[in-house]
């Protein structure tokens, strides 16, 4: 039920694309003042195996100010461990870059920075060639970047048959979120990939004796801008 109600939400994004808002040749990326994201990933806590677990996150971006965005969604964690599900609701500002131009990014990956890491590996200083390289292409692939600081209230509902390992409290939770956006608009569309750090505020259960408080989510997903 959960995969077909993701599935669901996922084709409306799509179809959504299929109507654009104005009728534009070539639309950049840079007028987007909104778009809606549906991302799918991993939810795990970064110490020990307290937490290991599917994520499904909805988004909804809206640049206010320059470059400066308010983020707000759903997310949806299936048996995040000790509980049989959290459902929270992400809330961020966030800072956006421009988009690279898909000639600059053919610049980056294969430009004159390359040529110099070619030619520094003929003639000297053969350290910075790789890293050099995979900047460019790094920079190449994901044309835009934003970065995001903010919290997600939520709330775990029903608890696991108790065990050795966990104990569960209080069911209210907040974590405190920092990440990053890496995206490749493609048009009107979007592919990302959401690396996030979670930091919990509240005391909701214990794995092995030590409170879960560090928690890491990778997300990738297909956004639609308009």
């Amino acid at each position: 039920m959960k995969h077909s109600l993701f599935i669901f939400l996922t084709s409306l994004c799509l179809l959504a694309g299929a109507v654009p808002a104005r009728a534009q040749v070539k639309f950049n990326a840079d007028y987007s003042l909104q778009d809606i994201r549906a991302d799918y990933g991993l939810y795990a806590s970064i110490k020990g195996n307290g937490m290991n677990s599917s994520c499904y996150q909805f988004t909804y971006t809206r640049r206010f100010w320059r470059h400066f965005t308010w983020k707000a969604g759903a997310l949806a964690v299936p048996n995040p461990g000790g509980f049989r599900f959290l459902a929270g609701a992400p809330l961020a500002l966030s800072y956006r870059t421009g988009t690279v131009s898909y000639e600059d990014a053919a610049a980056y990956a294969l430009g004159a920075s390359v040529s110099d890491a070619v030619y520094e590996s003929i003639w000297g200083d053969p350290d910075n060639i790789f890293g050099d390289i995979l900047f460019n292409l790094f920079t190449a692939l994901f044309r835009r970047s934003e970065f995001f600081i903010g919290v997600t209230p939520g709330y775990y509902f029903g608890r696991e048959l108790p065990t050795d390992l966990y104990q569960t409290y209080g069911r209210f939770s907040v974590t405190g979120d920092l990440g990053m956006v890496l995206t490749i608009p493609i048009w009107r569309f979007s592919l990302n990939f959401t690396p996030t750090y979670h930091y919990s505020f509240t005391h909701n259960y214990d794995y092995d004796n030590a409170p879960l408080r560090h928690i890491l989510s990778l997300q990738a997903g297909i956004g639609f801008l308009f």
